[in-house]
């Protein structure tokens, strides 16, 4: 232990400059975390199979990554980064303010992760992004570990594995922006400390500069859901440190400036950018879904427990009361912070302190029963309102708590004595009996309230054991925790996403390459995907083709007024959707909604030319359609793939 920690002493002070060493190497080597190998699976074409997986497996339920996210980064490279991309849905979709793809614009300063993609070739621009950010996490939750543990680097270390490798944000890396919106969450209130802390006003101006381009960066996370729950967590951070800071901290009217010229500027970066994208904006709000939300929480003690069986989602990610990606959680050994801080806080009233002489402890209690109550038992709709918490469904809600929850436990272990355990025997047993006795009835009531036949006997006592081992080694010693926090985050999050090399599959797919060329030479030509295959639609824009059915993330009333111009079905297809589509000979239109983002459609071959569609692509034989006037031409078939290329084309005569 102690050859590892005089490593870590000598390594300390160049972790920023390694942390770029490895960015770049990676890089270089085009390695990302991308489950866009799916497509080998999805779309398949035995001309080009999927090879790069260099450790791990493509995860099918990071779609919203794969088929969708990833996918709409590669059609910017089709046209020319603009905000209003042309290919995504066969018409103009703003692509910044939804789902917040890389565009050569100066808002992009928001989405630095994004900039990668506007000077490199798309594998090094997915590794830029993908690793940029993921180390980014680690060095900023380190630089706050450090600010939360007093500078206790073991614990900071162990804080920074436990958030960069939490299950939660590993199963949702590349989605809602979730990694970045710790990463601006936590620098916000690091500029906070350092300008409160810096007489200097060189040094603040910078820091106001930092404050509100991380200011910015978190605004344009853009999922309230997320965002409002996080708030109060960041807020409640916020004031533990102004009032930790406020009586050494110098304040002038220089500073009244600064920090009011910081604001404007974010006030007028952010109205330039709403007002561009307000018809996206308003088409999302005014969308059935997912439109405007109402929630008030109340859900219960069960999501409490989540994280407790998380330890097996990366080898058993099916058989679980609802998707993997929903029930993954920060694993904050609850309720282990708030027994801890029980402990402490009477301590410090049996040494006649100040119970309130850890602005930090009592913000961050605040914010976790404030959080608590919204999720447990629910606010009143004028409340949840108030409080802007309607933005947030409970689960939702419950992603921060846990994150605060885990904060707790940092803060206290920090606040606390080197080793809680004096190294006799009996207190070692106690402490082991102790954590073991806490393992039991967690589990039990993972497996009661929350994942049934998932937590099987053998799972049961599993998550015992590696519940009482975090327990104990929390009571052991900072060192000890460090090293299990550690190994049991690499194990749980580390081997979430694949490690792969580039996307030479896709560049040298024959189907793709076949796409590319056809909706280069055609000038205005739409695509459609006729497919029972719902992800097939973001296949061609991958490679520049406009598709009419590719994930509309909003609605495109051009294309549903020439389908529905009454408007019958506006219900069904006003929302965020994937769309499978099916042609038929029936001049009548019909949609059906499969489930909230998935809808089904009866396309009549009759209005593909007022769509104007030119290309379809499809596993289906089209050419059963052909008629005197209309013909379905294939000009792209491989044996090695199901998927063929047609040409539609009508005769006036």
């Amino acid at each position: 232990m102690q050859k590892i920690e005089s490593i870590l002493e000598k390594l300390f002070p160049h972790r920023w400059s390694l942390g770029l060493l490895f960015f770049i190497l990676v890089v270089i080597l085009k390695l990302n975390g991308s489950s866009i190998g799916m497509w080998d699976v999805y779309v398949p074409d035995a001309s080009s199979a999927d090879n790069g997986v260099l450790l791990g497996v493509n995860r099918p339920i990071r779609s919203d990554e794969w088929c969708i996210f990833t996918p709409m980064a590669l059609s910017q490279y089709h046209s020319g980064f603009n905000v209003k991309n042309s290919i995504l849905r066969g018409g103009e979709t703003d692509v910044f303010m939804i789902y917040g793809q890389p565009v050569r614009d100066w808002s992009i300063i928001f989405r630095p992760f994004q900039i990668g993609y506007l000077f490199m070739d798309p594998g090094k621009g997915l590794a830029f992004y993908w690793y940029g950010k993921l180390i980014a996490l680690l060095l900023i939750s380190f630089e706050f570990g450090m600010l939360l543990t007093k500078g206790k680097k073991s614990l900071s270390l162990a804080y920074s594995f436990l958030v960069s490798f939490a299950p939660v944000i590993q199963w949702w890396f590349s989605i809602n922006a979730f990694p970045d919106m710790l990463i601006y969450g936590q620098g916000i209130i690091l500029l906070l400390n350092g300008y409160m802390r810096t007489t200097s006003y060189g040094r603040r101006t910078l820091y106001a500069l930092g404050l509100f381009f991380c200011c910015g960066a978190y605004a344009m996370v853009l999922y309230p859901a997320w965002q409002v729950p996080f708030f109060y967590v960041f807020l409640a951070l916020a004031l533990g440190v102004f009032f930790s800071q406020w009586k050494e901290c110098v304040f002038k009217k220089k500073d009244i400036a600064i920090l009011s010229g910081a604001a404007w500027l974010f006030i007028v970066c952010m109205a330039l950018i709403a007002i561009r994208s307000w018809d996206a904006i308003k088409a999302v709000m005014d969308s059935a879904y997912p439109g405007a939300r109402m929630e008030t929480g109340g859900i219960g003690f069960g999501g409490l427990f989540r994280y407790v069986a998380n330890i097996f989602f990366p080898v058993r990610e099916y058989g679980l009361p609802t998707n993997v990606c929903e029930l993954s959680a920060f694993y904050d050994c609850f309720p282990l912070g708030l027994i801890a801080s029980a402990w402490y806080l009477y301590s410090v009233r049996q040494r006649d302190e100040e119970l309130n002489a850890d602005g930090l402890l009592v913000g961050l209690l605040s914010v976790i029963f404030f959080l608590g109550a919204y999720i447990v038992l629910g606010f009143a709709p004028w409340f949840s309102k108030l409080t802007l918490m309607s933005a947030s469904q409970a689960v939702r809600s419950l992603v921060a708590l846990s994150f605060a929850n885990l904060l707790l436990l940092i803060r206290v272990l920090a606040l606390s004595n080197e080793t809680w355990c004096d190294g006799k025997g009996s207190r070692v047993a106690l402490r082991l009996i102790g954590a073991f006795l806490l393992a039991v009835p967690m589990t039990y009531y993972a497996k009661r309230w929350l994942y049934g036949d998932y937590i099987s006997n053998l799972r049961f006592w599993v998550c015992v054991a590696v519940l009482t081992v975090m327990y104990f080694s929390a009571l052991w010693g900072k060192r000890a925790f460090c090293v299990s926090a550690c190994v049991l985050s690499l194990m749980i999050g580390g081997t979430v996403n694949p490690v792969r090399y580039g996307l030479t599959f896709l560049e040298n797919s024959h189907l793709g390459k076949a796409i590319q060329s056809f909706a280069a030479a055609e000038n205005g030509g739409k695509w459609l995907v006729v497919s029972d295959n719902w992800a097939a639609g973001n296949y061609p824009p991958i490679f520049g083709a406009p598709t009419l059915n590719s994930t509309n993330t909003y609605v495109n009333r051009k294309v549903w007024s020439v389908l529905d111009p009454d408007g019958l079905y506006e219900e069904v297809y006003n929302r965020y959707a994937h769309i499978i589509v099916k042609l038929t000979t029936s001049e009548n239109f019909h949609a059906e909604l499969l489930q909230a983002d998935l809808i089904a459609i009866d396309v009549s071959v009759h209005k593909l030319r007022e769509l104007g569609v030119k290309y379809l692509f499809s596993d289906m034989d089209l050419t059963a359609y052909n008629t005197d006037q209309m013909v379905f031409r294939e000009i792209f078939s491989d044996s090695a793939t199901p998927y063929r290329i047609y040409h539609f084309d009508v005769s006036d005569n």
